[in-house]
């Protein structure tokens, strides 16, 4: 099956059924009567057409109304009946004969609900309906017919009654059944697009799910499979089967594959709960050891890969090359715990707590809330072309928290005795893409490239987050490759891939450090401005090269790095907080950070600056021209300076610490 619309595997037969009531019915004729159809069966039911025993021969119009309701107490209720179809005009076939009445349109009846019908005659003096006495029940394995009133009016709902009669006639219905679908080879290749059961299957020979492709199977229905079963993977994608019902893999274990390009670094986790690390064999092989904070090379064949934890793989071109990779074993199901996450308070706070854990299915699975988690920050760091991408659950440099099937990540553990439950119910298809902004307010993305590689970093502001680290909003910053160039930010000593702060505020700055990995020119981009309201000024500054790049008018700066550049190279700057409606605006703004002072100038500036320390000793004197952010370097040690701006007839002064 191929295609890129949703479809289902259908299992269905169409089955038809009737049920008669009698047709022995002598009373006076009446025009309509009343009764009640129930799905007393297993099998939701539709109700299709009627026979109806006709007084005489003739012509006769027939209308057949229904209600969700049962019949008694709503004959005197009109508002509670539709009509079913059309009027019909059939022709009466006289006493104890079938008188075949098609309304035009069917009902569906879930399987034990029951509705209400009236069915009346009218223009004809040979069209009314023959009865037979007394209230009397008819059933089959299907359905129920329960009788019944009669009435000598015609609207439905109009009037009273007359009890005990039995309507005659016959109701003709069908159903659907299920059956276990056949297939000597089943291959499922639609791309991107879901191909789900509905109902059981019986595969002879192989089952086949080619990359990109997806499969389910929904609950209550079962595969059963002779045999092989393979889920496919290749450089274009993987394989994606989840089963919510069950599956008998009858002569041969699944195998799942998975794609390994040669000459990188791939973080994986086995979909299988056997598997060895045999599987990698030519390959070099590394689990991850929280207490020394180290890579440690898997040499042996028979090492257990453990469902739910992670492990780094790399195949070499000269060996191996682009391969892959076959795990043969039954697949992981029911939620996956993993205990025993290591926490070692001796190691320093950015490397201590870091555990390797992994997506354990044969689909991808989403990262959110609602993982059981115990002493663990909220963030999952995911591995990606040299570096990390994040996400906590609500935002992220990896934006919906999807994680491929059979892909290794990072957590941080907080404390010891942390533990992880990967629930099965997370499981989902997924494109895994990369790379999108999540467009939460007040959040600014910025992107480095450079070397063949990237990084990215998030700096939000929330006012439920504190300047420390907080294990649900903020992200460690966990470098990757050497040759990579690392973008992060530094706030209260910690290193931080997203770092989420309350806004404090006009004049807030951020340090942003930057490690070039190699000599040579890179870019930072920076994206999320329009979502971002607390600030109406972002100035970004290099500070090797005494840039001040102004964010709302450019977002992306250029520049060369050397390996040996000191870390921290860039500061970000806020500027006046949007809606505080005053004269500040368009005035002059002077604060300090570090070595530095700052001054925001207004359009048209033309002034003197100033800085004098506490014994009134001009130390530094400059003019200013022109609108922007101006940074001075003090030199002269810490203490608090005086910094006074002329500009004409007025005169900004401010008090500033030099640290």
């Amino acid at each position: 099956m191929d295609g890129t619309s949703n479809a289902s595997l259908i299992a269905n037969t169409t089955n038809n059924g009737n049920l008669t009531t009698t047709y022995a019915g002598g009373f006076s004729p009446w025009p309509g009567c009343y009764f009640d159809i129930m799905a007393s069966g297993v099998n939701n039911i539709s109700i299709n057409s009627f026979d109806i025993h006709c007084s005489a021969a003739g012509p006769v119009n027939v209308e057949v109304w229904c209600t969700n309701f049962s019949y008694m107490g709503n004959t005197g209720t009109p508002g509670v009946w539709t009509q079913l179809g059309t009027t019909q005009t059939v022709i009466g076939q006289g006493y104890n004969n079938p008188t075949p009445v098609n309304p035009g349109a069917s009902l569906n009846i879930l399987a034990g609900q029951s509705y209400g019908f009236y069915i009346n005659c009218y223009s004809g003096n040979t069209g009314y309906f023959l009865f037979s006495g007394n209230n009397n029940s008819y059933f089959n394995a299907e359905i129920t017919i329960n009788t019944g009133e009669v009435y000598w009016g015609i609207p439905v709902g109009s009037g009273s009654t007359t009890t005990g009669y039995t309507f005659n006639g016959t109701v003709y219905y069908s159903y659907a059944l299920q059956y276990s679908m056949p297939f000597w080879d089943l291959e499922i290749s639609k791309t991107n697009a879901s191909i789900t059961t509905n109902g059981d299957l019986n595969i002879n020979n192989d089952f086949t799910v080619k990359p990109d492709a997806w499969f389910t199977n929904a609950p209550g229905n079962s595969i059963n499979v002779h045999g092989n079963t393979i889920f496919e993977a290749d450089a274009s994608g993987t394989a994606s089967f989840i089963d919510n019902g069950f599956s008998n893999f009858i002569n041969f274990q699944p195998n799942v594959k998975s794609y390994i390009s040669q000459d990188k670094w791939h973080l994986v986790s086995a979909p299988i709960n056997n598997a060895q690390s045999i599987v990698f064999t030519g390959m070099y092989l590394m689990e991850f050891l929280e207490p020394t904070y180290i890579w440690n090379y898997i040499t042996t064949t028979n090492y257990n890969l453990t469902a739910g934890l992670g492990y780094m793989v790399w195949s070499p071109s000269a060996t191996t090359g682009n391969a892959t990779v076959n795990y043969n074993g039954p697949l992981n199901i029911g939620n996956i715990g993993v205990t025993g996450l290591s926490y070692t308070s001796t190691q320093p706070v950015n490397d201590r707590g870091w555990n390797m854990v992994g997506n354990p299915y044969s689909s991808a699975i989403n990262w959110n809330g609602n993982w059981a988690r115990t002493n663990l920050d909220a963030t999952a760091y995911i591995y990606n072309n040299g570096n990390y991408v994040t996400w906590n659950g609500f935002t992220g440099t990896h934006p919906n928290g999807d994680i491929t099937s059979g892909q290794g990540f990072f957590v941080k553990a907080n404390a010891t005795g942390a533990a992880l439950t990967i629930p099965q119910s997370e499981r989902k298809h997924s494109t895994q893409i990369f790379y999108k902004n999540g467009g939460q307010l007040n959040e600014l993305f910025l992107t480095v490239g450079g070397n063949g590689y990237s990084d990215k970093m998030i700096v939000q502001f929330n006012d439920d987050a504190t300047v420390q680290f907080d294990g649900g909003f903020d992200a460690w910053k966990l470098k990757g490759d050497v040759a990579a160039p690392q973008l992060y930010s530094v706030y209260a000593n910690n290193e931080l891939t997203v770092n989420t702060l309350p806004f404090e505020g006009e004049n807030m700055v951020i340090p942003i450090n930057f490690e070039a990995g190699t000599n040579g020119l890179f870019t930072i981009s920076v994206d999320g401005l329009e979502n971002f309201v607390v600030s109406s000024e972002i100035w970004f500054e290099d500070k090797k090269e005494d840039k001040m790049i102004d964010l709302i008018q450019v977002s992306s700066y250029g520049f060369y790095s050397n390996i040996d550049d000191v870390k921290d190279r860039f500061l970000l700057h806020f500027g006046n907080p949007i809606g505080i409606g005053n004269e500040s605006l368009s005035s002059i703004s002077i604060y300090s950070y570090g070595d530095m002072v700052y001054i925001k100038k207004p359009a048209g500036f033309e002034g003197q600056i100033g800085i004098y320390d506490i014994l009134g000793q001009k130390i530094i004197s400059r003019k200013a021209t022109g609108e922007g952010l101006e940074s001075i370097k003090v030199s002269t040690g810490t203490a608090y300076y005086l910094v006074k701006v002329q500009s004409g007839d007025k005169l900004f002064t401010e008090k500033v610490l030099i640290k």
